[in-house]
């Protein structure tokens, strides 16, 4: 499974490990060589193709890698016959009615796969729904009672849109609530490109609400053109990405106990949050004897990694969308 990189990449044997462990405090070091964009982009400082030629296509992270940590995506379900999830329990209950939930089994890809992921030994939970407001509440009740989850090693991924329903105050209760009993939620910031303040996103107020960058090597730091944007967000992370994918020769023969390889190109801020709570999976299981994280501490340690104002406007169309959008791109600490 190969990536066709934008950058150029350097040896791979560039690296220090003992350096690395010094200045960021993992216990020990896991590196993906030769890794996808999205992947290599966060853990490395701002590339200048103007004062370094060669880029750093690894992708550098603590070897807990998430592990221990409870990911529960709320989507449209997931296929795990695939590569990407040889790791994981094959209890794979997909309907057979024709119906792919790509969606879905992209976002857990990029979340925690093992090509494609961000926190590789994290656990991966699918709340299949079918995105109404009705479900998503039913699915966030199902996740607060089940029996022994660790709420401050719990992270909940909303990868979807907005509602503009009447009860939505309804839907905010009750993650309010599940913030409070320490539940970390991360959501999209929208495709709309408009100013996420203006519209009711499902990433309001207590959720860490992320946005998304362009791919082109030359725009890397860019805010895509159709991207949200605005003060009610949190953060950048990369939206486009190389994730799980099953053909279309797959799914017209599809046989349970076959395996995929396939990978496709995909983009939206869909795919930035599972990164950042990829990112944050890495954090909390890193740091499980130092702190106990909640909603606040986990956005805390996301901002005070990040990189600040290196986002640019290289698209000419960016002034005015960051005037008032916190500039800052995700960093998992390398």
């Amino acid at each position: 499974m190969e990536e066709e990189n934008n950058l150029s990449g350097i040896d791979d044997s560039y690296y220090d490990i003992s350096s690395i462990k010094e200045n960021t405090n993992w216990n020990d070091v896991y590196i993906q060589r030769g890794a996808y964009n999205h992947l290599s982009l966060i853990s490395q400082y701002k590339y200048d193709c103007d004062r370094i030629h060669l880029y750093d296509n690894n992708y550098y992270i603590s070897k807990s890698a998430g592990s221990g940590v409870d990911i529960y995506i709320i989507d449209r379900g997931i296929n795990t016959m695939h590569l990407d999830f040889t790791h994981v329990d094959k209890d794979n209950p997909l309907e057979k009615n024709g119906r792919m939930p790509t969606h879905g089994t992209r976002v857990a890809s990029v979340a925690a796969g093992y090509y494609f992921g961000v926190a590789k030994n994290a656990n991966i939970h699918m709340i299949a729904t079918d995105m109404s407001i009705g479900s998503l509440l039913l699915a966030l009740k199902y996740i607060k009672e089940i029996r022994g989850i660790e709420p401050h090693k719990t992270i909940i991924n909303m990868s979807f849109g907005t509602y503009d329903v009447d009860n939505y105050s309804i839907l905010k209760d009750v993650i309010d609530d599940l913030v409070a009993s320490g539940f970390m939620f991360i959501a999209s910031a929208g495709n709309n490109k408009v100013d996420s303040c203006t519209i009711r996103s499902i990433g309001d107020e207590e959720i860490f609400q992320e946005d998304y960058l362009s791919a082109k090597s030359s725009h890397i730091y860019s805010v895509a053109t159709f991207s949200n944007y605005g003060s009610c967000t949190d953060i950048f992370a990369p939206g486009y990405v190389y994730a799980a994918y099953f053909p279309e020769e797959y799914i017209k023969n599809y046989d349970d106990s076959k395996i995929s390889n396939g990978y496709m190109y995909a983009y939206g801020t869909s795919y930035s949050a599972p990164i950042v709570a990829g990112i944050a999976a890495t954090l909390i299981s890193e740091n499980e004897d130092k702190k106990k994280f909640n909603q606040y501490e986990l956005k805390k340690e996301l901002i005070e990694l990040s990189q600040k104002d290196i986002i640019g406007d290289n698209f000419g169309l960016n002034k005015d969308r960051l005037k008032d959008t916190p500039n800052r791109f995700v960093n998992n600490g390398k």
